[in-house]
């Protein structure tokens, strides 16, 4: 099959398109050198209790879960983590209401680097 050139494209006649990025909102912070919190969380309903203590200080981020359920027998089932993990200055945390703040899955930016990658996209 042959096109005709009449309705072949031409290269002045393309354009720039992007795939439309998903711009939601979260909260978080951008850990630094100097970053220091200590954060308790303390959700309780009629299934049981949780309690989440975070700490970020020196670049090491911990945090402590403690979760009492009741079973359906009536009996108590305690669980205890601790999970410590040293991450690197500029490191993304977004704050998940119940359980704090966390290392995201996918990659989060804020306001001025989108601002920085529109102006790049625009050169």
């Amino acid at each position: 099959m042959e096109i005709k050139k009449e309705y072949q494209q031409k290269p002045e006649d393309f354009e720039s398109l992007y795939i439309r990025p998903n711009y939601t909102r979260v909260l978080g912070l951008t850990v630094k050198k100097d970053t220091h919190i200590e954060d308790e969380e303390i959700k309780e309903d009629e299934f049981g209790k949780i309690t989440i203590k975070q700490k970020i200080e020196n670049l090491k981020f911990i945090t402590e879960k403690e979760m009492t359920t009741k079973l359906q027998g009536g009996e108590d089932l305690k669980e205890k983590t601790r999970i410590e993990v040293t991450i690197k200055e500029g490191t993304k945390l977004i704050w998940l209401d119940g359980k704090g703040y966390v290392l995201p899955n996918e990659r989060f930016v804020s306001l001025e680097e989108i601002e920085e990658d529109i102006n790049c996209l625009k050169e």
